[in-house]
């Protein structure tokens, strides 16, 4: 799993901004900006991590590389919210879905794409 130096200048070189601009939005230092890239620093704040996460637009775990969830909206919450949304009948075709799911996870197989 990459690192949380490799995914901000990952995160940063595909939305195409330069450094200055990283600082800029976030309200960052430049020489904070390279020092996080580079490694030199790697350890940053939660509120740091959430202020650049929030630039980004991805989740935090994601930013800090520790997870490959990448979209902000794919948190219990957000689930939770469109699960007491549905009619029953969706509810429980939605949890015999998240079932299936999980059993090809703990499989190892992929069923479908």
């Amino acid at each position: 799993m990459v690192n949380f130096s490799e995914r901000m200048r990952e995160l940063r070189l595909e939305k195409g901004y330069k450094k200055t601009d990283v600082a800029r939005g976030t309200g960052l230092d430049r020489s904070t900006i390279t020092k996080y890239e580079s490694g030199e620093r790697d350890n940053p704040t939660k509120t740091v991590l959430k202020t650049l996460s929030n630039f980004f637009g991805v989740t935090m775990g994601y930013l800090a590389g520790i997870s490959d969830i990448r979209d902000p909206d794919i948190t219990s919450k957000v689930l939770n919210e469109i699960f007491n949304c549905l009619d029953d009948n969706r509810k429980i075709d939605l949890v015999k879905y998240a079932k299936y799911l999980k059993k090809e996870q703990e499989d190892g197989e992929r069923v479908s794409d």
